[in-house]
């Protein structure tokens, strides 16, 4: 019964307003780029070590807007068993900072509007690594829609 009245109200208010839109589209274009950079770090006590993932600017002038916000996952080597993988936020100001155990981790960048990217990393121990990433624009259209009444 709530969806049948959820269709109606739905019906009503199409019936009510019309609306118009506009739509631009965008092509795929570019290349997923990653630099990675390891420091030597001091040892820290919980013997973890810090890796940031920072947001490479595209300075080709293609990209329609910012990336806003990108998540991070951090996957762990299938050969150590699965661990649900921490999400962190990616912003064009704020990278990601995660403190990681010795071994191989997969690193998994989502983005809006964008094709994802993932890099696979070996942590040393008192390593300090910082990873910068460029995804590749995918295909995707903006649409605009106006409602009148």
């Amino acid at each position: 019964m709530p969806r049948f009245i959820a269709i109606a109200l739905l019906a009503i208010l199409c019936l009510a307003r019309t609306a118009s839109g506009q739509k631009r589209c965008f092509t795929a274009h570019g290349n997923a780029v990653w630099a990675e950079r390891h420091f030597r770090a001091i040892r820290s006590a919980d013997g973890l070590s810090p890796v940031a993932v920072r947001w490479k600017a595209d300075t080709s002038n293609q990209r329609q807007g910012s990336p806003g916000q990108t998540t991070l996952l951090i996957r762990t080597n299938p050969d150590r068993g699965v661990r649900p993988s921490p999400r962190y936020t990616i912003t064009e100001a704020t990278p990601a900072v995660a403190r990681l155990a010795p071994g191989s981790y997969n690193l998994l960048v989502l983005g809006i509007t964008y094709e994802h990217s993932s890099l696979d990393v070996e942590v040393a121990p008192n390593d300090s690594i910082v990873l910068e990433v460029r995804l590749r624009s995918a295909d995707y259209c903006e649409e605009t829609i106006t409602i009148q009444e």
